[in-house]
């Protein structure tokens, strides 16, 4: 329960503070969605993020690159997902 907040305005500011959790998260932005569903008393937070066309993404700070292979993040292997990608990443810039 929310204490007497109302959930429509407790979903705004969460989503204002997940944005800005994932943005700072994150080297370029990508368009993140959220959805809400009250069950019962409870809010939940449905939040999901397009395939971005900008890839690779990499952490902040850590500046890791991670690659999402069916439910997992992991990271690339070096020899042949991660060369691909920095190819792939090579030829978009060299176009622009």
């Amino acid at each position: 329960l929310l204490k007497g907040k109302d959930f429509n305005i407790f979903f705004e500011e969460y989503k204002g503070y997940l944005r800005k959790l994932i943005s700072d998260k994150i080297n370029k932005r990508i368009k993140i969605n959220f959805e809400k569903y009250i069950i019962g008393n409870n809010l939940v937070i449905m939040i999901s993020v397009e395939e971005g066309q900008d890839k690779p993404y990499a952490t902040i700070p850590a500046n890791k690159i991670l690659i999402r292979k069916g439910s997992n993040n992991r990271f690339p292997d070096p020899t042949t997902e991660l060369s691909n990608l920095i190819k792939k990443w090579h030829k978009k810039t060299d176009m622009t």
